[in-house]
């Protein structure tokens, strides 16, 4: 990842830079611990090195999560039970968070077993 410095009078670049460019430049929402909110850079196009493992099971993960979650809301027993469960907790702004949230859970149990 590159560091971006900009030069007076530029304070910041978004998005690409222009039509035929690979490369786009933006400013991370989320703040570090110091309370930055870094700009980074994107180099768009074909990844040139191998997932890592650790890539792969997030990936797998991502997608199985996803379908459960798909799964359980079309589930008409269940999303009466997680509406009830939903409103009896605090955490999770969303029903998608809330979701999300048992199912990773659930996910996650079934790979100790």
């Amino acid at each position: 990842m590159a560091k971006l410095e900009y030069a007076y009078p530029i304070t910041a670049v978004h998005g690409v830079l222009d039509r035929k460019s690979k490369f786009g430049a933006a400013k991370r929402v989320a703040r570090n611990q110091e309370g930055e909110s870094k700009p980074f850079s994107v180099r768009y196009g074909v990844r040139l090195s191998q997932l890592t493992d650790a890539e792969r099971a997030a990936r797998v993960q991502f997608a199985a999560v996803a379908a459960a979650v798909k799964a359980r809301k079309m589930d008409p027993v269940k999303s009466r039970t997680d509406a009830e469960a939903f409103k009896n907790q605090s955490t999770y702004h969303t029903m998608q968070a809330y979701l999300w949230h048992v199912c990773a859970e659930e996910y996650k149990a079934s790979l100790e077993e």
